[in-house]
C-alpha cells in the first residue's frame, strides 16, 4: 500500500484560432471571463495594434494543476537488487489551478478560469514500479503511471477524457 501528495499541471492548447481586434467575445460557454482585450487606458492601443501585426494568428491555452493524494497498491513481481512491482489504485484530484489565455506572437492575454471544471475529481491508476536496493530499507524508484482522469468536468465537456502518463520517481524507504 502507499500513499502521498504531488503536484499535478496539465494545459490545453487550441492552435488557428482568429482574434478581432478590439472585438470583446461575449457567452464563452465554458468560461468565467474578464473580456478579452478590454479596453483601457494604458493598452488597448497596444494590444490592438500587436494583433494586427500578427496576422490575427493565435491560440487558446486553458492551464490546470491539481494536488494528487493517490492511494495504491503494489504487487510485487520480482525481488532482489532491482525490485519489480505492479502498481494499481486510483487519486483524488483538488484543482488548485485554472486559468484560460489567448496568445499571439506579441501578447499573451487572460479571458479568466474555465467554469465547469470540478475542484474534485478523481483518477484510476495504473502502471510499473521499478526499484533498486541502495541500503538495507533505502531504494532509488522509477515508476511509469498512466492516469485516467473521471468527473473532471461539471457540464458541456463534449467527448474530452482526460487522461495522462506520468513518471514518477524518488527515495523509498520500507518499512
Amino acid at each position: 500500500m502507499q500513499s502521498g501528495v504531488n503536484l499535478v499541471s496539465l494545459g490545453l492548447t487550441t492552435n488557428n484560432v482568429y482574434v478581432t481586434p478590439g472585438v470583446a467575445v461575449v457567452g464563452f460557454s465554458n468560461l468565467s471571463a474578464t473580456p478579452p482585450l478590454a479596453k483601457s487606458a494604458d493598452n488597448s492601443t497596444t494590444q490592438e495594434n500587436a494583433l494586427k501585426s500578427s496576422n490575427n494568428a493565435s491560440s487558446i491555452n486553458q492551464v490546470f494543476g491539481y494536488v494528487e493524494i493517490p492511494v495504491e497498491v503494489k504487487y510485487n513481481v520480482a525481488e532482489g537488487k532491482f525490485g519489480v512491482n505492479l502498481v494499481g489504485g486510483f487519486s483524488t484530484l483538488l484543482l488548485n489551478k485554472d486559468e484560460v489565455f489567448v496568445e499571439t506572437n506579441s501578447f499573451t492575454q487572460s479571458l479568466g478560469s474555465s467554469n465547469n471544471l470540478r475542484s474534485i475529481n478523481f483518477s484510476g491508476n495504473i502502471g510499473l514500479d521499478v526499484d533498486y536496493s541502495i541500503y538495507k530499507n533505502l531504494f532509488i524508484n522509477v515508476s511509469p503511471m498512466f492516469k485516467v482522469q473521471t468527473n473532471t468536468f461539471s457540464k458541456n465537456s463534449g467527448s474530452i477524457q482526460p487522461y495522462y502518463l506520468g513518471v514518477y520517481t524518488g527515495l523509498n524507504y520500507k518499512f
